[in-house]
């Protein structure tokens, strides 16, 4: 079976990171038989924007490349930042790349075409496969429908169009398929299909002692650990001033907050002032390879996110073994019941996350006990070769009633 995936979210040699979920889930199908070429449109980027370190990397980012043997075609268009810019992308994207992808899909001949995300993604799947006859799943997962179609009017109606004209549509969490189905009644099922994570390489604590010697944190110190986006959104203002109640009692607690985003300048800067200086690391984004080394560091992991769809620090917290706090949005609940595999507090509820780190601190032999039965959940539900089969089985049963 020849698959052709359509996503912005895509490793390359200047970003390795971006949307490194979905490279795993293209290699695990390529493991499991497919044949799979991915289009990763990359924003155009002329030198005279390259004083910008993010502009620069899309410019030098090459047309083609093999990652790991798949062959990612990394096609130009027209975009701007910021939420407003979202809605002509939609368009942009169509136009500036048609040429592309007709000789991709001419040459590689794919009998499916499997876009990650309803907008742009999915829109600009659903011309492709009108053009070129072919069927088209979409796979959501999460800001598509929980964000982008309250940007405007036209973006709602697009996606809503995704939705009731793609032969298959998958999502990351039956949370985000029930807010799918509140935007449209799709004509096809929505299946859940959880993202993977691959736990024999998180199951592993080498490298804990370097990565806690370079941060320069004591050994006897607990350390909580944030990995995600900078940013309000992902409740990092609730989480240090979580953090800062902790320490106030407890002095030999550390915080390590890996990422980059646009709040990080002003929690840097809190992370400096007062008793805790010195207490917060915020050492930006580290290569996905290393993050094993990380979670090997951590005691205690923590999300208090406002929304998901499911995020992948979480299940690879789980499978690394650490015990996980997290919020109860999206499809996190469907991951960790609270209080057997994790622990789940309301998001913004800045009290109700005091409360959780504390009662890990303070209760080590249950907060094990969670962290053990996470492992193993991870282990027989959330890996990387279920996800590719049950994507395997979408694809064939979408071929099926095409033919």
């Amino acid at each position: 079976m020849k698959v052709m995936m359509i996503s912005m979210m895509y490793p390359n040699r200047y970003d390795p990171n971006n949307g490194v979920f979905i490279h795993s889930q293209a290699r695990y199908l390529q493991k499991s038989g497919c044949s799979v070429t991915v289009a990763a449109p990359v924003p155009y980027a002329p030198r005279p924007l390259w004083f910008r370190p993010k502009w620069k990397n899309y410019g030098r980012v090459p047309s083609f490349e093999l990652v790991d043997g798949i062959p990612v075609h990394y096609p130009r268009y027209i975009n701007l930042p910021g939420q407003w810019f979202h809605l002509p992308s939609c368009y942009s994207i169509y136009s500036n790349i048609l040429g592309r992808l007709d000789y991709v899909i001419s040459d590689f001949r794919p009998d499916i075409i499997h876009a990650h995300m309803a907008t742009p993604e999915g829109y600009l799947g659903l011309r492709i496969s009108k053009r070129h006859r072919l069927p088209l799943v979409c796979s959501l997962r999460g800001s598509d429908i929980n964000l982008y179609p309250n940007f405007d009017r036209i973006t709602y109606a697009l996606t809503k169009k995704v939705l009731l004209n793609a032969d298959g549509l998958t999502s990351v969490s039956g949370a985000l398929r029930q807010e799918a189905q509140r935007l449209a009644k799709p004509t096809v099922p929505i299946e859940v299909i959880y993202n993977g994570c691959e736990e024999r390489f998180f199951n592993s604590r080498t490298g804990a002692s370097g990565i806690r010697s370079s941060l320069e944190i004591p050994h006897n110190c607990k350390v909580f650990l944030f990995v995600g986006l900078i940013a309000k959104a992902k409740g990092v203002y609730e989480l240090v001033n979580s953090f800062n109640d902790i320490r106030k009692r407890d002095r030999s607690v550390h915080l390590v907050m890996l990422g980059d985003g646009p709040d990080y300048a002003a929690i840097s800067k809190f992370a400096r002032s007062g008793h805790l200086n010195g207490a917060i690391s915020l050492p930006g984004s580290v290569p996905s390879r290393q993050m094993p080394e990380w979670y090997g560091a951590a005691d205690f992991f923590v999300l208090p996110t406002y929304h998901e769809g499911l995020p992948n620090a979480v299940l690879e917290a789980m499978a690394s073994g650490v015990p996980v706090i997290s919020t109860r949005v999206g499809g996190i609940p469907e991951v960790i019941t609270t209080g057997e595999t994790g622990l789940l507090v309301a998001p913004k509820n800045t009290s109700e996350l005091t409360g959780a780190m504390d009662f890990v601190l303070k209760n080590g032999a249950t907060a094990k006990r969670m962290a053990t039965l996470a492992q193993k959940a991870i282990k027989e539900k959330f890996t990387w070769e279920t996800n590719a089969q049950k994507m395997i089985s979408m694809y064939e049963s979408v071929l099926q009633r095409e033919s």
